[in-house]
């Protein structure tokens, strides 16, 4: 069994420096901001949800669920920062079979939330798809919207079960430590055959999907046309495609913005299989604050992007001084917001003089 100081040293958890110390500090204040800030925009946006009825449509609804994810993954991602990867605790754990039990789950924690956002940003995607390309039809993720869901939740944990059978804490010297698997030796080759069906499964699959979806949806709506004539049809059908037009743009940036920060910590880790790259503390830590950062900024997109979720905003902050009751939320409507605005306008055309809320 190898000492605490060789495990340590395996670990490059000894050695610190000043320099160390600077940077352990600088990243660790950037993930306090990053949780702050994924805090107050997750639990904002749930909120608007869940409090106003207009917004209770199968892609708010997912994105409600992504909120609750990324707000796990937040909190799970900054705990393994400062507890596991701490300079002073040096990842230290406790033993006993409380140890073993929370150690198992924590590291699972780590994995579910983040493949459950990247199914929610495929399930959106498909969504938009259907409520593009079949307005009138009710898709099939709107029918059984609440067993999708639970099926997501259920396939994240299954696929992420990997950390409950490697998961351990080991007691080297009277200090406990909880790590991945028995051997600090293999666990980089352990860890390529899982990483590599991650990075399939979770990035380079999901993008295909999610840019393929996107690219048709956007050219059936840029390539869309609304009867020049001025009646309330037309009108009311304008309306309802610059509707589609604003919620597509606003989710492809949210794809892009999942690009642009998961992108680089899949990278590093192709490199790093391939014998290209050696692991490198600084680089690591940056990439993983990068991967965070996308669940707490995701969340002002939408307020940035959706007029409803900005109502909402100003609607809940302008009433702060009176007691907050949130009411439990029963049902959902399945049909996407311009789907029922063009239901309207095909069955009550003589109805729709009145704007239709835009986001």
């Amino acid at each position: 069994m190898a000492s605490r100081e060789e495990y340590e040293t395996k670990w490059n958890v000894t050695n610190i420096d000043g320099e160390r110390i600077q940077l352990a500090w600088l990243m660790y204040s950037a993930y306090i901001i990053v949780f702050l800030v994924s805090i107050f925009g997750n639990s904002v946006l749930i909120l608007i949800i869940r409090r106003s009825k207009s917004m209770k449509n199968t892609t708010n609804f997912l994105i409600l669920n992504q909120s609750c994810s990324d707000l796990l993954a937040t909190f799970s991602r900054v705990i393994y920062i400062a507890v596991i990867q701490d300079i002073s605790l040096r990842k230290l754990w406790f033993g006993g079979i409380s140890g073993q039990v929370t150690c198992k789950l924590f590291l699972t924690c780590l994995f579910v939330p983040r493949n459950f956002s990247v199914l929610i940003l495929v399930a959106i995607a498909i969504d938009r798809f259907f409520a593009v390309t079949q307005p009138f039809r009710r898709s099939p993720l709107s029918q059984h919207l609440k067993k999708t869901i639970v099926l997501l939740w259920l396939w994240c944990i299954v696929a992420s079960s990997y950390m409950l059978v490697k998961g351990t804490v080991k007691n080297i010297q009277d200090s406990f430590y909880c790590d991945y698997n028995e051997n600090p030796d293999n666990i980089f080759n352990e860890w390529k055959e899982f990483n590599a069906s991650a990075i399939i499964i979770l990035c380079i699959l999901p993008v295909f999907i999610v840019a393929v979806l996107y690219t048709i949806v956007c050219y059936k709506l840029w390539s869309r046309e609304v009867p020049g004539e001025q009646t309330n049809h037309s009108q009311a059908s304008a309306e309802a495609l610059k509707t589609a037009k604003k919620v597509t743009k606003m989710m492809v940036v949210v794809a892009a913005l999942f690009v642009l920060c998961w992108f680089p910590y899949y990278l590093n880790l192709v490199v790093q299989f391939t014998g290209h790259g050696k692991r490198n503390y600084k680089s690591e830590l940056s990439l993983v604050w990068l991967t965070v950062a996308f669940s707490g900024f995701n969340p002002y997109i939408y307020l940035t992007f959706n007029q409803a979720f900005r109502n909402g905003f100003h609607h809940l902050f302008g009433k702060s001084s009176r007691q907050i009751k949130i009411q439990n939320v029963l049902s959902f409507r399945s049909q996407s917001v311009e789907l029922e605005q063009m239901h309207n306008v095909v069955e009550h055309p003589s109805k729709t003089r009145k704007s239709v809320p835009g986001t």
